[in-house]
């Protein structure tokens, strides 16, 4: 609540990485600019925090849904016609997740952090992206399959995945500058 209190809901425990990520490396953006670096500190801890909990180890990708206290299962989609699972992957969510894990690289230069940004980025590239159409699918099933085909939609616009895509195009350019180091993969 905005008094601090807690709800006790599924609302109430819910974890949200997309939004996570994608907040977080505003914060590293905005951090830096206005000389707080405690904000970066605890940005870098939260990014840190949300992937480890986020990745699915499994299968690879970022789980779209989770909770505090175990019950990952209950997520309910607002949105009954879509009807997403807690153990998706969807577009934005991998989007914003590669911006945060780039982002936190290129500011801390950790080594294992951008190798798991490529991970991402490659596992991404293998099962989002759809090469006749050239866009990403909007949600996979937890295996990387693609549950919903549709390229576009009330909510899956061109925004997330060409701005995730320039963000970190923007830092890879800077990094190969800097290094002069180049990966074709990526």
């Amino acid at each position: 609540t905005l008094q601090g209190g807690y709800i006790d809901s599924e609302e109430g425990h819910r974890i949200n990485p997309g939004h996570i990520f994608e907040s977080m490396w505003f914060v590293l953006e905005q951090a830096e600019r206005v000389g707080r670096l405690e904000y970066e500190e605890r940005a870098l801890h939260t990014i840190m925090a949300t992937f480890q909990r986020s990745r699915d180890e499994i299968y690879g990708g970022i789980l779209h849904m989770l909770s505090d206290n175990g019950t990952d299962e209950q997520y309910k989609d607002w949105n009954a016609a879509r009807n997403l699972k807690w153990d998706e992957k969807v577009w934005w969510t991998q989007a914003e997740a590669l911006c945060a894990l780039l982002t936190f690289a290129d500011r801390t230069g950790d080594d294992e952090v951008w190798k798991e940004f490529k991970t991402l980025f490659l596992w991404c590239r293998e099962h989002f992206f759809d090469p006749e159409y050239r866009e990403w699918y909007a949600v996979l099933n937890r295996n990387g399959s693609p549950r919903i085909m549709l390229k576009g939609g009330i909510q899956k616009a061109a925004f997330h995945i060409p701005r995730a895509l320039f963000q970190c195009s923007c830092i890879l350019k800077k990094y190969v500058v800097e290094t002069g180091e180049y990966d074709a993969q990526t």
